[in-house]
């Protein structure tokens, strides 16, 4: 068994797990960092500078224990915060090119699958259907399921560490922060459609605030078969008489912990209230493991992209005939300008295989603009397997495959393989009349900014609206400074 490493950029903490798997997990070396990316998050949903300083640091540290890895072995996920920061892209940037491996930015959704799973593996069991709890940094995940099936799966945009900024603002601890947070998660359960009655035999929580906060219950004398409500009824009760968290000594918690403590108390505590639980059993697996299961039993014949792309092509009603022949015309013609360009050929063949599937999604919202609202869909829809650089290029190439050409988004401003795109909308224009048509041998060169075009000029005469198209093209990449020369000839 080869080592695996898992890097999970969490709200709250980063953590690199590395470790060999089978049925079994076998660590080989753990490395956490208390970052605390939530609580850096402004009101505007911006990183402070602060905060990806620290991040920063930590990922050195992870870099370093990561050299020698080969790409295949190692994930790297982040959560919550870095769904909604409005600088993610700068931040996941940086974090890239310290770490050497690209990272993926996971949904709500996907997280509480990963959670499932890897409960699943510690508890076993098939007959009873288990409702399993996990308060992260900055978003909570709630899934009821049975056996190693999850049935609901539900994120709340709400941890332990937006809880405690939100709800005890300056660090000053009341009841009434309590019945805040409640109130907050009964409405966002309620809005999610998590009913309170939802059938389930036994209540599994996960994630080191429900293990701390079962620590200190351990520390306490009470509870020691699991976390109960009066055990949490307990720890509220000492928790207000403290006058802030500042002040907090909690038995069996190391002081980064407390300091988001309360909150994780209070969102758990609301959720116990919520579904009536009386007992908690706490589970020692979460995300990371469930994502090293995962990843350790990856069936090299299955490609998630794949299958995230074939999901979105049957829901929005692609035309599998269509996008068959863009992408073959692409590739087709794709060694011709291989050598310009800068990215991997491998990930370029995908590239254009994604792109082509996906580019008239738009079609189900209106056909006017509808490269637009195809990029609008890539944009901001959760795609499982995509990391969010490659959503973001995937994004890119859909808006620019027809009409005016648009910049570029961070992190590519300095794109220089136009190449890919001015081949893809060739592809498009050839491929207009949406029918098996013998297409032109043509021959295309891309150098230092210059394309050229030949085709024979017998065909073009006999289509005056492909010609039109390649004539408006000229015009398209002229605008920004790439010239585009046509040649009608053999």
């Amino acid at each position: 068994m080869k080592d695996i490493a898992v890097v999970d950029l969490g709200s709250n903490s980063f953590q690199l797990v590395i470790a060999k798997a089978d049925k079994k997990l076998h660590y080989v070396d753990k490395v956490k960092e208390t970052v605390m990316l939530a609580n850096g998050l402004n009101e505007e949903r911006v990183i402070s500078q602060e905060t990806q300083e620290k991040a920063f640091e930590a990922l050195q540290k992870f870099g370093e224990r990561l050299v020698n890895f080969p790409e295949q072995n190692v994930k790297i996920i982040g959560t919550s915060t870095l769904r909604k920061a409005q600088n993610a892209s700068e931040f996941i940037s940086k974090a890239e090119s310290i770490l050497g491996f690209p990272i993926e930015i996971i949904s709500g959704i996907d997280e509480a699958r990963l959670i499932y799973s890897a409960v699943s593996h510690a508890f076993h069991f098939p007959s009873q259907r288990k409702l399993v709890v996990d308060i992260g940094g900055g978003s909570t995940e709630v899934i009821v399921g049975e056996g190693s099936l999850p049935i609901i799966l539900q994120s709340l945009e709400l941890g332990c560490v937006s809880a405690t900024k939100q709800f005890f603002p300056d660090g000053k601890i009341t009841y009434f922060g309590f019945i805040e947070i409640a109130r907050e998660v009964h409405y966002r359960l309620n809005v999610l459609g998590f009913k309170p009655d939802v059938p389930w035999d036994i209540a599994i929580g996960s994630s080191g605030s429900i293990r701390a906060i079962d620590t200190v219950l351990n520390n306490l004398g009470v509870a020691k078969h699991g976390i109960t409500k009066n055990g949490l009824e307990l720890i509220i009760e000492m928790l207000t008489k403290e006058k802030s968290i500042s002040d907090l000594k909690l038995p069996g918690i190391k002081s980064d912990r407390a300091l988001t403590f309360i909150g994780g108390v209070g969102v758990l505590t609301s959720i116990f209230t919520y579904f009536n639980i009386s007992l908690m059993q706490v589970s020692e697996y979460g995300m990371r493991e469930g994502l090293l299961f995962e990843f350790a039993s990856i069936d090299e014949s299955k490609d998630r992209h794949e299958e995230t792309v074939l999901q979105m092509m049957s829901y929005y009603g692609v035309d599998k005939e269509q996008s068959k022949r863009v992408t073959d015309f692409a590739i087709k013609n794709l060694p011709q300008i291989e050598k310009s360009i800068t990215l991997n050929p491998i990930n370029v063949k995908k590239l254009i295989k994604w792109t082509a599937s996906l580019h008239e999604i738009g079609f189900s919202i209106s056909h006017k603009a509808y490269h637009k609202h195809s990029s609008y869909i890539v944009s901001y829809a959760e795609m499982p397997g995509f990391t969010k650089k490659q959503q973001i290029l995937l994004n890119f190439m859909i808006l620019n495959h027809r009409k005016s050409i648009k910049a570029p988004e961070i992190p590519f401003d300095e794109f220089n393989d136009w190449g890919i795109v001015i081949l893809f909308r060739l592809s498009y224009i050839f491929n207009r009349g949406r029918i098996p048509l013998e297409l032109p041998e043509t021959k295309i060169t891309w150098e230092k900014g210059n394309f050229t075009l030949q085709v024979p000029q017998d065909w073009i005469i006999e289509r005056p609206l492909t010609l039109k198209d390649l004539n408006n093209e000229v015009k398209y990449w002229d605008v920004i400074g790439i010239k585009f020369k046509l040649i009608f000839g053999v």
